[in-house]
């Protein structure tokens, strides 16, 4: 069983890199909202794997897979204009800036982005602080 799942891995496709229009689109947007890069564009990747064509099982749409209902309230878009790269980045990026700053801490911030405010609120108020603990330290 092991060995089929190893083999599932290894053999499973990798998403293509974006491509430099889309990198740059990525970079611009996180830059407006102070999101490291790292962070933007493993949101992206993990979300839609870089295809401004994703459907959630949810309904959540595009590359930062925004639900309509959230793309309404967070940022007054349309269904329809979330299917457009530029407007789905930066509607998903001003929701994940605003996590930030509303736990301080993207480990916190990324929880409630896939699982909502109400997740992230629970797990601040029973933590102990040990993600945050070990996402601190640093070697060189």
């Amino acid at each position: 069983m092991i060995g089929l799942l190893l083999a599932l891995v290894l053999v499973a496709p990798r998403p293509a890199p974006p491509t430099p229009a889309l990198a740059a689109q990525i970079a611009h947007a996180a830059h407006r909202y102070g999101i490291p890069r790292q962070v933007a564009f493993g949101l992206v990747r993990t979300e839609s794997r870089f295809n401004h064509w994703a459907r959630g099982s949810h309904g959540e749409v595009g590359l930062t897979q925004i639900l309509p209902s959230t793309g309404r309230r967070v940022c007054g878009l349309r269904v329809d204009e979330l299917w457009d790269p530029a407007r789905n980045l930066d509607c998903g990026f001003k929701l994940f800036a605003s996590l930030r700053r509303r736990y301080g801490s993207d480990w916190l911030a990324m929880v409630g982005y896939n699982q909502g405010p109400r997740v992230a609120d629970s797990i601040r108020e029973q933590g102990n602080g040990y993600p945050e603990k070990v996402l601190a330290v640093r070697y060189h």
